[in-house]
């Protein structure tokens, strides 16, 4: 093997040279302030940044910061260098600073064409949104246009999914603040939808104390729950969880295709693929399939956070030509968010134009998933799978970590990219103070011989709580892939593309232990 990765000059975003290293202190200050401001508006109270820290609630500054370790893409990371720059040359664009100003609406259009090139088939559409838990909003609203009986939602393993997932399912404001009102009240029902029935059916995919369940007994308490919600006279939307906080997977798609042969237009089937971690290929398939495809831009695809959108297949577009959205969603989408031939359902409601920050997220977004679409599939394959044997590896070499779950390492099938590790016996409480004490550095009498590990600041997922345990998460990302793969392409040496991953990987684990010792201490 001579190459991983052959990258081809139109993915690679205008005004970068991807033969240097990129510094963001290039950039103008007032540049970068500005730029802060715009990927930080277009959202809710969890995009805010603290006036002191200059971070969000996830510890996520508005700025790439490279001397930091990112390991924490199942729950938001910073912008990459490269998505940096790509947003300011956009914002130059809008400004007319490159010429003819950029028209907004043709933005927003060119970003949903992007995104259906790498995702999508031809004939489907994107209708984007601020976040993943929009996306529920949205995904809700097009199964109320296209069913015409009671909405029974059916949600697969609720504790690990975006926390506010269970209100939006049943059409409810899910945080007391939005995209573009600050008035509201959490768990209160979007306005339009007072009257409506909606009810959710939840599923879990582990038992009591934890364990993962068997996905054959998962499939078949799938199939029974929308089998007896459709007998009681109600139309099912079947969530196909396709990674959760944990990475698992459940229900599978071959009971998902199953139901939908079975049920016909009773069900409208949505995959859940917002950590965005299947491959583009199975994202097609889905569609293909009739089922609508929810995905973010922030986790697995490394854009800042939040940024989301809903695949949506052909055979559902013609389906959708007439419909009305309900007035309450204009707390979260506005009108170039939906594509030209869906438009007319939220013309006839008082909707925003457009939301620009979340375009500029979305941008940050594809710049990596353009680059990383263009990696060959061994390639990918490799890199995941010596990030996984690294983790291992590491976590491995330490008494006070294991794994929350057993972890199988297979090249002919997906391999694991989210991690969840319990330190120690996985108290709540301690492994909360360990995650928060990650992003911070120790002073210098508090630092051993690890000195150089205790100075960085780990940015890792943040924790989930199973059972009576907790754990914390190292997760990879495309941003992460497409470094290595750029380094391979210009060394011709692997250990010495990776080694970088590594050491980042092996920095986390050694002040995650050590860190544990103080607490328990």
């Amino acid at each position: 093997m001579t190459s991983l990765m052959s990258l081809p000059i139109d993915v690679v975003p205008a005004g970068i040279d991807e033969n240097r290293e990129l510094d963001w202190r290039e950039i103008d200050p007032r540049k970068r302030a500005e730029l802060g401001l715009w990927l930080t508006s277009g959202g809710d109270e969890r995009i805010s940044l603290d006036p002191v820290t200059r971070r969000n609630r996830y510890g996520v500054p508005a700025a790439p910061t490279p001397n930091e370790v990112w390991l924490s893409a199942s729950t938001a990371s910073a912008i990459s260098m490269r998505s940096f720059i790509a947003v300011q040359n956009v914002l130059t664009s809008i400004s007319g600073g490159a010429g003819s100003p950029l028209k907004l609406g043709a933005w927003f259009d060119n970003l949903r064409a992007r995104l259906v090139a790498k995702l999508g088939i031809p004939g489907s559409d994107a209708i984007l949104a601020a976040s993943g838990t929009e996306t529920e909003l949205i995904t809700l609203t097009l199964a109320k246009a296209l069913m015409k009986r009671p909405i029974s939602n059916v949600i697969v393993a609720p504790n690990e999914t975006g926390n506010g997932v269970v209100q939006a399912a049943v059409g409810n404001h899910f945080a007391n603040s939005s995209v573009f009102r600050s008035d509201m009240r959490e768990g209160s029902r979007l306005s339009g939808w007072e009257g409506e029935a909606f009810s959710t059916i939840k599923i879990d995919i582990r038992n009591e104390n934890g364990q993962l369940r068997d996905l054959a007994a998962i499939d078949d308490e799938t199939f029974s729950m929308v089998e007896e919600a459709i007998r009681g006279g109600r139309d099912v939307l079947l969530h196909v969880l396709d990674a959760s906080k944990t990475g698992q997977q459940a229900p599978s798609r071959s009971v998902a295709r199953k139901i939908s042969r079975e049920f016909g237009d009773r069900v409208l089937i949505v995959i859940d693929a917002c950590q965005m971690r299947c491959s583009f290929d199975e994202i097609r398939t889905d569609l293909e399939d009739g089922f609508m495809v929810m995905v973010t831009g922030s986790k697995f695809a490394g854009g800042p956070p939040f940024s989301g959108a809903v695949l949506v297949p052909p055979s559902r577009l013609n389906q959708l030509q007439k419909f009305r959205a309900p007035a309450g969603l204009s707390a979260y989408s506005a009108k170039f968010d939906w594509p030209s031939c869906m438009r007319a359902a939220v013309d006839q409601v008082d909707f925003g134009v457009i939301n620009i920050g979340m375009g500029l997220r979305w941008e940050a977004a594809l710049a990596e998933i353009e680059v990383y679409a263009a990696i060959p599939p061994h390639a990918k394959t490799r890199i995941a799978s010596a990030f996984a044997d690294t983790v291992i590896e590491f976590v491995g070499a330490y008494p006070h970590l294991s794994l929350l779950d057993e972890i199988s390492i297979d090249v002919s099938s997906r391999i694991p990219s989210i991690f969840p590790i319990v330190v120690g016996d996985g108290d709540v409480g301690r492994t909360r103070l360990i995650y928060e004490a990650l992003q911070t550095t120790t002073d210098d009498s508090a630092r051993t011989e690890d000195a150089r590990d205790h100075s960085r600041v780990c940015h890792l997922g943040q924790p989930v709580n199973i059972a009576n345990k907790s754990a914390v998460r190292i997760s990879s990302s495309m941003p992460l892939l497409n470094r290595v793969a750029t380094r391979f392409q210009e060394s011709n040496d692997f250990n010495l593309a990776f080694g970088p991953v590594r050491e980042d990987i092996g920095t986390a684990l050694r002040k995650c232990s050590w860190l544990y010792k103080r607490v328990s201490g």
